[in-house]
């Protein structure tokens, strides 16, 4: 189970049988196989998405290919800090069916679909797969932006803001965080009082 800023799971493999570009096809197939959405392809791997609803886990799988070896990681897209082992069963998912096609498509197949889509292409120029990881410092910048309100992304950084004020105040104030109890709570909030502008207590 993936504990983090964002919980992810990755895996290297080697794929000396195949070309780059054979395997580049197997890869976009095995994400088809998966349900996923494959939004960003280059000949260095490619970037898929899950699609499970609205209101349910999302995730990203970034695959990277670079001198026969393929790095697959599968990273939570929502502001959860537990994955509960759902990127790993992503990940183990697709190296099943990545096996799977190894053996059911030939080069000749492979080869062939990949001039269909050669031309569609991100360029080595822009591809941004090429870019080196994030660092230590990007991670904990990226988890903490959660907390910032900005345009499109208003309400739910103050709702958070807001409750971890809340129990702050509330640790302040004597409650037990592991176990509050009924009584604790009710006398912390019989003597909070919220303060006005001019520093007076509201009643």
């Amino acid at each position: 189970m993936a504990v983090g800023f964002t919980p992810k799971h990755t895996e290297d493999l080697t794929f000396s049988d195949f070309t780059q570009e054979q395997f580049l096809i197997l890869l976009i197939e095995a994400s088809k196989k998966m349900g996923w959405s494959v939004g960003y392809i280059s000949n260095n791997g490619l970037i898929a998405y899950t699609d499970n609803g609205m209101f349910s886990r999302n995730f990203e799988i970034k695959i990277k290919l670079e001198q026969g070896k393929v790095n697959i990681q599968s990273a939570s897209t929502g502001s959860e800090m537990m994955d509960w082992g759902k990127n790993k069963d992503n990940v183990n998912g697709f190296i099943t069916n990545l096996e799977t096609l190894k053996t059911s498509l030939s080069k000749e197949e492979l080869d062939a679909k990949y001039l269909e889509i050669k031309e569609q292409l991100v360029s080595e120029e822009e591809d941004i797969l090429k870019l080196p990881p994030a660092t230590t410092t990007e991670q904990v910048k990226d988890f903490f932006s959660i907390f910032k309100p900005t345009e499109g992304f208003f309400i739910t950084p103050i709702l958070l803001d807001v409750n971890i004020i809340l129990f702050i105040v509330m640790i302040i104030g004597g409650v037990n965080i592991m176990l509050p109890d009924n009584e604790s709570l009710l006398n912390w909030g019989a003597n909070f009082r919220p303060v006005t502008l001019g520093g007076e207590w509201c009643d």
